[in-house]
């Protein structure tokens, strides 16, 4: 066998209607002589005119073996490959970060009740909706308060 062939060799034959072929076990690692140390016994019965006519034929025994010149070729291909996707020495690739969506946030945040939507008008100078005092709480809408207590007029405690 030609040397850059010669590598795990193995053979295959078909034998008259054998709709597969029969295959020979390989032969590992590299050998231009190998030994493969094989053989099959076929009976033939009944002998028909087409068996007979087979064997008029030549017997093709097919011979394979791993080209290391292209197997070298591969495993720098795919070492060039893996080393141009590849980061750069000492960089880290970041994991991707999953937040959660507005829907969520929004859905949990009003059923847990932690959120309540505020109108600008009924904010009070502090910052809080509907102190005392403000023009717009519900204690000032509800009118003057007791004598010398809040007013609508703004008076503060």
């Amino acid at each position: 066998l030609p040397e850059n062939l010669a590598n795990d060799v193995r053979v295959e034959y078909h034998y008259f209607v054998d709709e597969k072929p029969h295959e020979v076990p390989m032969v590992l690692g590299h050998n231009e002589h190998p030994i493969f140390n094989y053989s099959k016994t076929f009976v033939q019965d009944p002998v028909t005119s087409r068996f007979l006519e087979y064997l008029q034929t030549k017997l093709v025994f097919r011979v394979y073996g791993k080209d290391s010149s292209a197997d070298a070729l591969n495993k720098s291909v795919t070492a060039a490959a893996a080393a141009a996707t590849a980061p750069p020495p000492g960089r880290q690739v970041p994991e991707p970060i999953t937040l959660p969506s507005a829907t969520s946030l929004q859905s949990g945040s009003l059923e847990s009740g932690s959120i309540e939507a505020v109108s600008p008008s009924r904010m009070s100078p502090s910052g809080l909706p509907g102190a005392i005092g403000d023009a717009g709480s519900p204690a000032a809408a509800a009118g003057p308060g007791p004598p010398g207590g809040p007013t609508d007029q703004g008076d503060v405690l």
